[in-house]
């Protein structure tokens, strides 16, 4: 019960400053370490590498004049006027 009111502090002081809430990756289960239980949540910055390429695709097939790449850790999206 604690664990659920942790993660909803978590949340609610996150979106004041700014963040998503769909950041947070809540998915791997808490372990316990002496009296206490932890849980590990990683924040993901940025969108999958799966999802920009379904993304790119999806530019490119519409027939837009934009080209889409990805970058690395960056997705770069300029627009030709």
């Amino acid at each position: 019960m604690k664990m659920k009111q942790l993660i909803d502090v978590l949340i609610s002081r996150s979106v004041k400053q700014g963040i998503d809430a769909n950041a947070f990756d809540f998915s791997k289960d808490a372990y316990q370490a002496a009296k206490l239980l932890k849980k590990e949540v990683p924040v993901s910055n940025g969108l999958k590498q799966e999802d920009a390429k379904k993304i790119v695709k999806l530019i490119k097939d519409s027939g837009l004049k934009a080209q889409a790449q990805i970058m690395d850790d960056m997705f770069v999206f300029p627009v030709k006027r």
